[in-house]
């Protein structure tokens, strides 16, 4: 024979659980589809790895020409382009010209990366989580980060 007052109050205490009425949250997957799931995030346990992975995910999907913004964040020192020496005054037309274009390919690559790093900034907003951006604004220096939307000189 059953004890029906057991399986009663075992009925009772699961209708009055209140997990049937929990609101349900979305999860925060950041606000850039190509890059969803990947966050920053200081309230999961996962967050070393989060981290990791969504760092390379934006590097890869997100930025032109992306090397060299990889490789300021794995060396945390934003690459300093080495301009090619002078050339003698008496060099020939064609060392010129040579010459010239590689400054002109140097300098286009530094537009490139200033640009990139505005970039990323935004993008690693996008991809932070409530909690984490509340810490981050709390920091002293948060206005002057933030008006320069540059994500290294702060």
């Amino acid at each position: 024979m059953v004890n029906q007052g057991s399986e009663r109050g075992a009925e009772r205490s699961s209708r009055n659980s209140f997990n049937h009425h929990r609101p349900k949250h979305n999860k925060f997957e950041g606000r850039i589809d190509a890059l969803k799931g990947n966050i920053y995030d200081c309230t999961d346990s996962r967050q070393a790895d989060l981290y990791t992975t969504t760092t390379k995910e934006i590097v890869a999907t997100a930025l032109k020409n992306g090397n060299d913004v990889k490789s300021a964040i794995e060396n945390l020192k934003v690459p300093v382009m080495v301009l090619p020496n002078n050339l003698p005054a008496n060099s020939m037309a064609e060392k010129k010209r040579y010459w010239e274009k590689r400054i002109d390919k140097i300098s286009k690559k530094e537009m490139v990366l200033e640009e990139n790093m505005k970039t990323l900034f935004s993008i690693i907003w996008g991809k932070v989580s409530d909690v984490l951006k509340h810490r981050i604004q709390a920091q002293e220096n948060f206005k002057e980060m933030n008006i320069a939307a540059d994500s290294w000189h702060y």
